[in-house]
């Protein structure tokens, strides 16, 4: 079966019921290739995308089919319901749909299929109706509650109470029932005791009641009750994700085993897609997760979902196979996965026979479910996580590349609903009974790598054992037992293992093609007509491979240059603990992340001053000192690292390990030879664009003059190690350094890893002279998996781009420059009168005329520069205005509003003045403008007066 990967020709919904293009499962009633099936041929008339014959939920008579609107409100009334004896006054017109026995024994049949809305409805009403049956109404005398605290453990439930009263003639009767076999138990406790135990069973709910009455007569004091799930700890949860760790890099010493992939896969019956087209508008709805999986785990019963899976064959290609059903659905793994939008948490690690499975939840940021989730579960980081993998693109419009583990089968459950018309579906062979099993299969108790209280001895399984597990499944493992009275359940899971996959793998994908239902395959087809297949050739298959390969080799040779390099760090007394090195979203290298939480005030980070790397540093080192000493010339501290990092060779070098880490290139304009023209950049760049340019044309001439063996491309890359990664360092003087200039640049490895946020940053570094070391210290507390930030500058994104190589998407340190010769015009339009020395004093009082994003209107000094243009003559005269000025007197109200008047206007032609400059800017310069316009549209926005509840009022 092949497969298409391209989406986006899906929501081309062309009317033309002739056209190849269309959106599967359509909402519109008439016409469209989906609802034109191939006619059978004893019919005359076909009804859509399942005919009469296909369909099960059309009547087979004329008069049911023509009130298949009613059908879907009547269908649960009339299931299995006596007709009335009476006639009755129908509620609609004409005559009512009745459900023929063909369609009544397929929603029977289909009863047991997982996540069937027809078959949910029908089991919940069995369990109302058994529920009311057991309900008995209880009195409770009227009593003070008594406070009990409750710790709940997978095995175990500790009950803890405060005494109610002082007296001491009392007793605790405490009554604990299992409510599924209502087996009930009761205890007395004296009355100096405060806590109890009670050892039960995972997965299983109990009802406690804590009672305290008198000993005399019994007359009841206090009471509490309450049902109680026996569930993980967020300790056993934690404990749970080791072992699970430890399963999958058993064995290893690299990066677990993983292979990439781009679609997520469901399979289902044909007839649970039918149901969600006919029923459910198109949206497959979640439902509530079964008791799959470990009985304790923290999401049985509690959240809903659907589950997807990822894993392929070996040959990297779709399975055509599943036991859960014989239609598939393919959808983008982008959708599902976008770790912008999505939070991933660790459920669950179990067994049921031989397959080990991993159970991931996947939840919108803050919807209901990740709220639980983030209390109950334990979050995973979408990048460094050894189940599912994230590879962040390497530029700006690049795609996201996704990893999955395959030495376990991880599950994928989406906490969200899911539009048909975001996939596409392939027939594919049904293995077993063709479903999950309704309830989940329990997992495997015995085994001693999944679960945490594994039992000491192996059991035999026996049929009568083994029935009630399978009791609806007609599975490889049912036929052996029923072969073998008494057999191993190792043997069984070996056996069952090897006889499922057998032909599954002996087969070709066109062999198994044959062997499916026909039918099956025309309907399916109708899903999918429009959709072009593009099957890959021998060629690309290969490219696809070798660049896998490659991939593949990249990544364990990086973690292994990685972990060198946190050796080297602590062979020299580095101290980071708590802290990981990963690549996290977004092309800037390495970040580090917190495995732990911090308090505010702590070090993260501390390292001994003297492996700073600065000029001082490399000056004194032997192989410099007589490199420097051939040329009899000083160089400036940017010279002198750039020199460094050209000169240390990446083998023999003291600081190899960390040479390794650094990043091989780099995305400014310059190292990519970008040569912006500079009248086409924003003033708040073109300087810097400038300077910069300069300085690495100065350094490689003057390096390449002094060092003839230094290349340009060389000297380049060393000028943007140290250009991107220095920090601030107050140094002291050195005799052989050229200090003219300064010298407050060093590199200092690990903290150079550290990433920018201006606005969520939580580390300060500082150099601790007088204990010799340089420190990161949390200038807020840090919580486990939070990326560890520092704050570069308030730079904006074109300063970014230019220094750094990277931009923010919301970055508050936008602005638009206006020099004075800019305010002058401006304020000429405006309708002030500007005369020379009002230039003069704005000149002498040198305040920046500067629109920022962090301001919510003009700031005070682009105010001031307005008001000192308002002045008259003599409010200048012999120096006066500075009294105006600088005065902490109030502005005057007419003042103050003729401000606001002239600067509305200014700053509404300098927006359009932006605007207009946009439109003729080159293609790779427009995103820069643009940033300028929205700093503008804030400013002039400040100036609109909100209206007032009463003018609404007077307004309507």
């Amino acid at each position: 079966m092949s497969f298409n990967h391209g989406w986006g020709s899906w929501y081309n919904n062309n009317p033309n019921p002739n056209s190849q293009s269309w959106r599967p499962y359509a909402n519109n009633q008439g016409g469209g290739p989906m609802r034109q099936h191939p006619m059978h041929p004893h019919q005359q008339t076909g009804n859509g995308w399942l005919d009469v014959l296909s369909n099960p939920y059309f009547s087979r008579n004329i008069q049911a089919r023509n009130h298949m609107a009613n059908y879907e409100r009547n269908r649960m009334h009339h299931f299995n319901q006596p007709q009335p004896s009476v006639p009755q006054r129908p509620i609609l017109k004409g005559p009512q749909p009745q459900m023929n026995d063909f369609v009544r024994q397929t929603l029977i049949n289909n009863a047991h299929v997982p996540g069937l809305r027809t078959g949910l409805q029908m089991r919940h009403a069995m369990k109302q109706r058994a529920q009311a049956r057991e309900q008995i109404p209880e009195k409770r005398v009227q009593a003070i509650p008594l406070i009990v605290n409750c710790h709940i453990f997978s095995e175990k439930i500790e009950l803890r109470w405060q005494r109610p009263t002082a007296r001491k003639d009392i007793k605790y009767i405490i009554i604990y029932e299992h409510i599924k076999t209502k087996k009930m138990t009761t205890i007395e406790e004296p009355s100096t005791s405060i806590h109890r135990d009670f050892q039960v069973t995972a997965g299983e709910v109990y009802k406690f009641d804590v009672n305290c009455v008198a000993e005399d007569n019994g007359f009841l004091i206090a009471s509490w009750s309450r049902e109680i799930r026996a569930e993980f700890s967020y300790s056993e949860q934690k404990r749970l994700l080791q072992k699970c760790y430890q399963f999958v890099k058993r064995g290893m010493n690299g990066d677990p085993l993983m292979h990439e992939f781009c679609v997520l896969y469901r399979c289902k019956p044909k007839v649970y897609w039918d149901e969600i087209h006919h029923y459910c508008n198109d949206v497959m709805q979640k439902y509530i997760k079964d008791d799959n999986g470990q009985p304790g785990n923290l999401i049985n019963g509690k959240i809903n979902g659907l589950f997807f899976s990822a894993r392929l064959n070996p040959d990297l290609t779709l399975p055509q196979c599943s036991p859960f059903g014989n239609v598939q659905m393919i959808i983008d793994a982008f959708l599902i996965l976008n770790p912008d939008i999505h939070n991933f948490y660790f459920a669950d690690f179990y067994c049921n026979k031989s397959i080990h499975y991993v159970t991931i939840v996947i939840c919108v940021i803050d919807s209901e479910t990740d709220k639980y989730c983030r209390e109950k579960l334990v979050k995973l980081n979408p990048l460094s996580n050894p189940f599912v993998r994230l590879i962040p693109p390497t530029d700006r419009y690049g795609k996201w590349r996704f990893y999955i583990n395959y030495t376990l089968w991880v599950e994928v459950y989406y906490t969200e609903d899911m539009q048909l018309d975001k996939g596409q579906f392939s027939a594919i062979m049904a293995t077993g009974a063709g479903t999950s099993k309704i309830g989940g299969l329990p997992n495997n108790k015995r085994c001693p790598l999944c679960n945490l209280y594994p039992p000491g001895e192996k059991k035999m399984i026996t049929v009568e054992e083994a029935s009630r597990e399978l009791a609806d499944t007609d599975s490889t493992m049912a036929t052996i037992l029923r072969e073998d009275k008494q057999i191993d359940s190792e043997v069984a899971d070996t056996l069952l293992y090897l006889i499922d996959r057998v032909e599954e793998c002996c087969l070709s994908a066109e062999e198994l093609t044959e062997k499916l239902d026909k039918n099956l395959m025309e309907a399916v087809e109708e899903m999918n007509k429009a959709v072009t297949r593009n099957k890959t050739s021998v060629l690309a298959s290969i490219a696809k491979n070798l660049n896998d390969f490659v991939t593949g080799f990249n990544k364990r040779r990086d973690a292994l240059i990685q972990k060198e390099f946190i050796k080297w760090c602590k062979a020299r007394d580095y101290k980071f603990d708590g802290l990981e090195i990963t690549c996290p979203p977004g092309n800037c290298g390495n970040g580090i992340y917190a495995t732990k939480a911090f308090r505010t005030g702590r070090p993260i980070i501390a390292l001994p001053e003297h492996d700073m790397i600065n000029s001082a540093l490399v000056v004194d080192l032997p192989f410099y000192r007589k490199k420097l000493a051939k040329i009899n010339e000083k160089l400036k501290p940017m010279e002198i690292l750039t020199m460094f990092f050209s000169f240390e060779d990446f083998e023999q070098s003291a600081w190899s390990p960390y040479l390794k880490v650094l990043p091989k290139e780099f995305d400014t304009p310059a190292f990519k030879g970008i040569d912006y023209d500079v009248n086409t950049l924003p003033l708040s760049i073109r300087k810097y664009w400038i300077d910069q340019k300069k300085e690495i044309s100065d350094i490689s001439e003057k390096l390449r003059r002094l060092f003839p063996e230094l290349t340009h491309n060389k000297i380049l890359w060393a000028w943007h190690v140290v250009n991107t990664r220095c920090i601030f360092v107050e140094n002291e003087e050195h005799d052989n350094v050229d200090n003219s200039d300064g010298d407050t640049i060093a590199v200092i490895p690990f903290v150079d890893m550290l990433n920018h946020d201006p606005e969520k940053y939580q580390g300060v570094a500082m150099h601790e002279k007088r204990n010799g070391r340089y420190i990161v210290q949390a200038k807020r507390q840090i919580m486990e998996g939070e990326q560890v930030f520092v704050c570069y500058g308030a730079h904006d994104n074109a300063r970014l781009l230019v220094e750094y190589g990277f931009t923010l998407p919301h970055n508050l340190g936008a602005k638009v420059l206006i020099p004075q010769e800019v305010l002058l015009t401006l304020a000429k339009i405006a309708g002030i009168q500007v005369t020379r020395e009002h230039e003069m004093v704005l000149e002498e009082v040198s305040l920046p005329g500067h629109l920022y994003a962090t301001d919510e209107g003009p700031s005070w000094s682009l105010r001031t520069n307005v008001r000192v243009m308002l002045l008259e003559h003599w409010q200048m005269a012999n120096g006066r205005w500075k009294k105006i000025i600088y005065s902490h007197d109030p502005i005057d109200e007419e003042v103050d509003k003729q401000i606001d008047e002239k600067l509305e206007i200014m700053l509404k032609e300098l927006r359009n003045g932006v605007i207009e400059k946009t439109k003729k800017m080159p293609k790779e310069v427009q995103w820069m403008w643009e940033e300028q316009v929205k700093v503008c549209d804030v400013a002039v926005a400040s100036f609109e007066k909100p209206t007032t509840p009463s003018e609404e009022k007077t307004e309507s």
